[in-house]
């Protein structure tokens, strides 16, 4: 039986140890030394010597190659067969029920979808709000006495404090601090979350799906599920991202196709691998975002050069190329602000530039005839 590779071989005490190795010198040719040696008993210091050296020599060749075997295969298949043993985490292998439900909404950012709370945060900090308003004018009605008194102007003018002396506005400052801490940590956090992204409601029917199917919770446990106006989306938006409405649409068509060639060609991704139940439908991100983009650029070529072939291959009277050009234009606005989210300063600048170029194309389409037709 072939010992574990890296691993010093431990021999029985009295058991002669052989070591086989070839030895390289300047002056000699490559020759191989076999030294025994008893681990009891004495042996001569040159094979002492040679033994040391060889058993060194090993030791350094396992060091550098930790992968090699004495029957050996090449290096890159074993690392190959090493890195095999590397497996991506289904939902499947958590356990059921929550567990599940939990790797589930983990595994896609269309299925990480959580309740914010809205009107309970909303309603605590209407609560801070009222406190804090009445302890602010409890303080203010505090300064206004200390103007009027001349034994406590004092307070009014610097924040020295001895323990003899009224505390009165101390123990405002403390619980104002404390009020005013809590309050604005809240604040914070509640504007964090009504900055994420509303959840879509084919994410939450999705989620919603699962719940029902699956039954990882009680009936009572679920209800926090059927609020969807209330779900927010873990993925922010950044602010030089453009979110197209083409990825939704597409993702939601072809997930309704299961057994379309574009389905395989989204699925076929380590999000689509995390989940052996058909029903789960995890499409690459990226793989969809590009197919997006391939759409709207098919779409933009379209409009694009439709009429330019129906300008320059029909005979059109100039009245026909105007209106040719109006259409398109009308067409290509509804396009851009149907499939994709632009800010009302780009979508001017892209429908500008796209009658720019059209009615370009039509001038020289004009000035060509005209000049054909006066030879």
């Amino acid at each position: 039986m072939q010992p574990d590779v890296g691993v010093r071989q431990r021999h029985p005490l009295g058991q002669p140890v052989q070591v086989a190795e070839e030895l390289d010198t300047s002056g000699r040719s490559e020759t191989t030394l076999t030294s025994e040696s008893n681990t009891l008993g004495a042996s001569e210091p040159a094979s002492k010597s040679w033994s040391i050296l060889g058993a060194g020599r090993q030791l350094l060749s396992r060091l550098t190659h930790p992968f090699h075997h004495h029957d050996s295969e090449p290096p890159s298949m074993i690392w190959q067969q090493e890195y095999e043993k590397v497996k991506h985490r289904k939902i499947e292998d958590s356990p059921p029920y929550m567990p599940r439900l939990a790797a589930l909404q983990d595994s896609n950012d269309s299925f990480c979808i959580f309740r914010r709370f809205g009107p309970a945060a909303a309603r605590l900090l209407l609560n801070k709000e009222i406190e804090l308003d009445d302890i602010s004018k409890k303080f203010d009605a505090l300064d206004h006495a200390d103007d009027s008194d001349p034994n406590k102007r004092y307070r009014l003018k610097g924040i020295e404090h001895h323990e003899s002396w009224d505390d009165e506005q101390q123990k405002l400052l403390k619980v104002l601090e404390e009020k005013l801490n809590v309050y604005y940590d809240l604040l914070l956090k509640y504007s964090d979350v009504r900055d994420l992204k509303p959840a879509g409601f084919r994410n939450h029917r999705s989620v919603y799906n699962y719940v029902v199917r699956n039954r990882p919770l009680y009936e009572k446990e679920a209800a926090f599920l059927h609020d969807v106006d209330d779900f927010v989306s873990m993925k922010r938006s950044s602010s030089n991202e453009t979110h197209s409405r083409v990825e939704q649409w597409l993702e939601s068509y072809i997930a309704r196709r299961p057994r379309t060639w574009l389905h395989n060609f989204l699925k076929n991704s380590p999000e689509g691998r995390k989940s052996s139940n058909q029903l789960v439908h995890g499409f690459s991100k990226n793989r969809l975002a590009i197919l997006a983009k391939v759409v709207v650029a098919c779409l933009a070529m379209c409009t694009l050069f439709i009429p330019i072939l129906l300008m320059f291959l029909a005979d059109l009277t100039r009245t026909k190329m105007a209106c040719v050009l109006a259409i398109f234009v009308f067409i290509f606005m509804i396009l851009m602000s149907v499939l994709v989210d632009l800010t009302p300063h780009d979508f001017f600048i892209v429908v500008a530039a796209y009658s720019a170029v059209l009615v370009a194309l039509l001038s020289n389409l004009t000035q060509g005839s005209a000049s054909s037709a006066s030879k």
